[in-house]
């Protein structure tokens, strides 16, 4: 991030006054040097820590133009003792942009002054290059930071301005459709899914990525069983020798009247059964767990896949 020399005298440096640079568009790179680089107990050759020189903006205001956007970027000036190097050290940012009657603000990250290399540089060839007079807002959001430079943006636009929280990303979840029973449900991004389909069920496993090395539970999985003579789901359930845990629950799954029990054995299992809309299959979706409770993570899990499932 060391954008070089100064590019003026050092006396000019410290004279802790407001200068600026036109970087084009509307914008403008506009630094104060208010603090003169403390030699004390210092030497040169020495490994001797940056110090604070002062505070530098990047600000556009284009919210009246085709642009209808503003931003302000505030750095730290930092300078490297018994040299000129000097160089912008990120601290906050906030982009701005029209609303009927108020200007709407967000929050970011300071933009990379690497970026400014590519921008045009003073006829110096230097940065902090004095060839701009900063304006209320650049000096604003010099002195005060981000809060008084948005102030001053708001006196100037004659609106108030409020923040507007960034939308957080949601995950995109993976989906699994099964052309053979016509059914499809969307399951979260951190799953690996495998399948291995035989001619007494269709088998689907689900496992955390975060659990890949783990050679037992808990895993997620869904079999189909064939259903032909229309039998309950408790004959079903039972046909599989499952050990029932407390009462069996009804619930319903994608518009199905389906049952929800308990089992256990080597393992606690959570179970679902339901049927396909044409009665000839029974859907069982399972929750096998070694320590975890059936409401923790991996139960959430499944309650969502349910939740979402599809025929």
């Amino acid at each position: 991030m060391v954008l070089g020399s100064l590019g003026i005298a050092p006396e000019g440096a410290i004279a802790n006054t407001y200068s600026g640079q036109n970087l084009g568009g509307g914008a403008a790179l506009s630094w104060r040097f208010t603090n003169p680089i403390d030699l004390t107990g210092l030497k040169p050759g020495q490994n001797n820590p940056p110090q604070r020189l002062g505070y530098a903006c990047w600000t556009r205001d284009a919210l009246g133009g085709m642009a209808r956007t503003a931003f302000l970027y505030r750095y730290k000036i930092m300078g490297e003792p018994f040299t000129d190097n000097t160089y912008l050290v990120p601290l906050n940012g906030v982009t701005i942009r029209p609303g009927e009657k108020q200007l709407r603000s967000q929050v970011v990250e300071a933009e990379d002054p690497a970026v400014l290399k590519n921008l045009p540089k003073a006829l110096s060839g230097t940065w902090f290059a004095n060839n701009l007079a900063p304006e209320a807002l650049d000096k604003a959001c010099i002195d005060g930071g981000i809060t008084a430079g948005l102030r001053q943006l708001s006196k100037e636009h004659g609106k108030p301005i409020v923040a507007v929280k960034p939308a957080v990303p949601v995950p995109t979840p993976n989906t699994y459709a099964s052309g053979r029973f016509g059914f499809k449900f969307a399951y979260p991004q951190n799953y690996n899914l495998t399948t291995n389909e035989n001619n007494l069920n269709d088998y689907i496993y689900l496992r955390r990525v975060e659990d890949k090395n783990e050679p037992e539970p808990p895993y997620i999985s869904i079999s189909v069983y064939k259903n032909p003579k229309g039998r309950s789901l408790a004959k079903v359930r039972d046909g599989l020798g499952f050990d029932v845990e407390g009462k069996t629950k009804q619930t319903t799954v994608a518009g199905q009247k389906g049952i929800e029990f308990a089992a256990s054995g080597l393992y606690t299992m959570r179970n679902v059964m339901f049927p396909t809309p044409d009665g000839k299959h029974v859907v069982h979706l399972n929750v096998t767990l070694s320590t975890e409770k059936g409401d923790g993570p991996l139960g959430q899990d499944a309650k969502s896949i349910l939740s979402n499932f599809q025929f």
